[in-house]
């Protein structure tokens, strides 16, 4: 099994969540492979969480820890960061679905769903300022000719 991929155990019971909470959430949640510890659980609309477990490899532990995966930019940093002290519950893995599918409903999605809304706020002002820049990049060669943008990323810059 690669390490790329979930356990299949793992996988059944992140289905399982799923469609427990698909019975009592508004969003409609589907399981996507993951990574050797990890599953998430995603809905219609991009927005997605993971159910990680605290086994060792490829085996499920008697814990899951649930987080949230938000929005990222290139190179890898996220529009939540740590600071932002994001949610994150743990749950004993060997209780019923639905019973798991009840506690991440009422402890994890609230501020979830609060904290994705607010990733994607940022996400929209980030790509707004880049848009911005390369604007006002674009303005400087129009009035400036002979000026030479430098694209470094996400920025333009002019001069040495």
């Amino acid at each position: 099994m690669s390490e790329y991929q979930t356990p299949p155990e793992l996988m059944i019971l992140a289905q399982t969540i799923a469609e427990e909470l698909n019975a009592i959430d508004d969003h409609t949640w589907t399981a996507v492979n993951g990574y050797s510890h990890l599953a998430y659980l995603q809905a219609e609309d991009g927005r997605r969480f993971s159910l990680r477990t605290t086994g060792y490899r490829f085996q499920i532990g008697d814990r899951l820890e649930i987080s949230g995966s938000y929005p990222r930019k290139e190179g890898n940093y996220g529009y939540i960061s740590s600071y932002d002290n994001p949610p994150e519950i743990g749950v004993t893995s060997s209780r019923p679905p639905k019973s798991l599918a009840k506690d991440i409903k009422r402890r994890f999605l609230p501020k979830f769903h609060e904290f994705y809304e607010l990733a994607m706020e940022r996400k929209r002002k980030h790509e707004e300022y880049v848009a911005n820049q390369q604007r006002a990049g674009e303005l400087i060669v129009e009035a400036f000719p002979y000026a030479e943008p430098q694209r470094d990323g996400e920025r333009v810059r002019f001069g040495s």
